[in-house]
């Protein structure tokens, strides 16, 4: 009996699932460091953004929404906290288009009435980087033209679509 006893012993592995576990936590830590210290371009550091222009725009808002657009407010993402820029200049407000089919089979614009829905255009200052995937927001947030954000001002919230993006 204490033969079989000793050759149980002999055949245990010389680690044990604890020693397992350990050694994947060292080796996550060390994969770490490197990746940190190598700064793989994974974030950028604030010297290296650049300030770009976005161009965006808002469509079919209440009329009255239109003057609360204030130069110099910060336009923030919501629900991200990510920070796009700041309110550049208001390009324009013009009343919203109703696209109808005529009797002739074609397309015809017809504005909203006055004092109903607006269209607005302007632009944010931001700084980020342009990658070849895209631009960068602060180097940490991809955004890209045709996309569309909620975003958040001091004084409204609204969806704001990206039209364009330049360096400035």
């Amino acid at each position: 009996m204490d033969k079989k006893i000793k050759n149980r012993e002999d055949r245990k592995l010389p680690f044990n699932i604890i020693d397992i576990f350990i050694l994947l936590f060292v080796l996550a830590c060390f994969v770490g460091i490197v990746l940190k210290i190598g700064n793989f371009g994974v974030f950028k550091n604030s010297d290296d953004l650049d300030e770009y222009r976005i161009y965006f725009s808002v469509s079919e808002i209440a009329h009255t929404s239109g003057k609360y657009f204030a130069v110099g407010d910060s336009v923030t993402l919501a629900g991200k906290n990510t920070v796009m820029g700041k309110l550049e200049q208001i390009i324009s407000i013009d009343p919203t288009k109703a696209y109808v089919k005529g009797a002739e089979k074609n397309i015809i614009s017809l504005p909203y009435p006055v004092d109903t829905r607006v269209d607005v255009k302007g632009s944010i200052l931001s700084m980020g980087t342009m990658e070849s995937t895209g631009y960068m927001l602060g180097g940490a947030m991809h955004i890209a033209a045709g996309e569309s954000y909620y975003v958040t001002t001091e004084h409204l919230n609204f969806l704001l679509t990206v039209t364009d993006i330049v360096k400035k």
